[in-house]
């Protein structure tokens, strides 16, 4: 472990700080500022960078979102009906307008639409995924965050499922999301929880073995993610943008959605029943209100 460089400003803390090196990856290193413990990848990538990675044919096809798409699966509409229950009021009679911003190809926006007679529209910069949302879902499904701009103070939820930690600039981002939510409008986030267990064995594995961990800390620092938050950093991020935090919660991530072998998800049971004990767990959710 060792220090990169000086940043004239951080993004969260806003101060002149040094970001340390936690590990070392194919694509860069993972650092944490001193300041005010924010982690991400170093060097700094641009939202045009980050907009073509994400846009790439191999990042569509991530095995990681077969179960996610497969709308014929009980239990991944299950799961989608669960979490917009927890979003909406039950006993409100108007239609709710929902915003899924890096919604792939519109799961939830089909469960919305179908199940609960949302209004629905969608952001997505795959064009892979925008196009089945669109030609096979039949989802409003924009690839350009730009064109939401004359929607502002119109959405009652925002969704941002496994989103904030994958752009350049996750403030700017949620600063338009305060702007385009109506008053008493609610966001949603769900996103890695730095601080889970698993996190910081992979970083002893890392400090003891060095490059012989590589493969492992890979499966936990991948190259689509530019940031990753602790429970404290992301709250910070959220009441920065004007957002009142509603709840706060930590969570597993689903093992039937885990896109690797069936020997690295047996290894994985014990660290994930410890974690559950220690309220270290792999993700995190967060319910903000405007």
């Amino acid at each position: 472990m060792g220090f990169v460089t000086t940043v004239s400003q951080c993004l969260l803390c806003h101060e002149p700080t040094q970001m340390v090196e936690l590990c070392h990856v194919s694509f860069g290193s993972i650092v944490r500022c001193q300041q005010c413990a924010l982690v991400r990848v170093s060097p700094f990538r641009s939202s045009e960078q980050l907009a073509t990675l994400h846009a790439s044919l191999e990042y569509f096809q991530h095995p990681y979102f077969e179960a996610r798409r497969d709308l014929a699966r009980e239990e991944s509409v299950a799961k989608q009906r669960a979490l917009l229950s927890t979003l909406i009021d039950g006993s409100s009679l108007k239609k709710i307008r929902l915003l899924d911003i890096g919604c792939d190809t519109g799961a939830l926006l089909v469960v919305a639409r179908d199940e609960f007679g949302m209004d629905v529209m969608g952001v997505e910069v795959s064009r892979e995924a925008s196009t089945v949302a669109q030609q096979q879902n039949g989802l409003n499904v924009v690839n350009d965050f730009n064109e939401l701009r004359g929607l502002r103070g119109t959405f009652d939820v925002i969704t941002l499922v496994d989103v904030i930690e994958h752009v350049a600039n996750p403030a700017a981002l949620l600063e338009e999301v305060s702007q385009l939510l109506r008053a008493g409008g609610k966001v949603y986030i769900i996103t890695p929880n730095h601080d889970a267990l698993i996190n910081k064995l992979g970083l002893i594995l890392h400090r003891v073995l060095g490059t012989r961990a590589r493969s492992l800390i890979e499966k936990l620092y991948i190259p689509y993610h530019e940031f990753y938050f602790t429970e404290a950093t992301l709250a910070r991020l959220v009441k920065q943008s004007g957002l009142q935090i509603e709840r706060q919660t930590m969570k597993e991530f689903p093992l039937n959605e885990f896109g690797h072998g069936l020997i690295l998800k047996l290894g994985l049971v014990p660290i994930f029943a410890a974690q559950r004990l220690t309220r270290r767990q792999t993700l995190q959710e967060l319910v903000a209100v405007k």
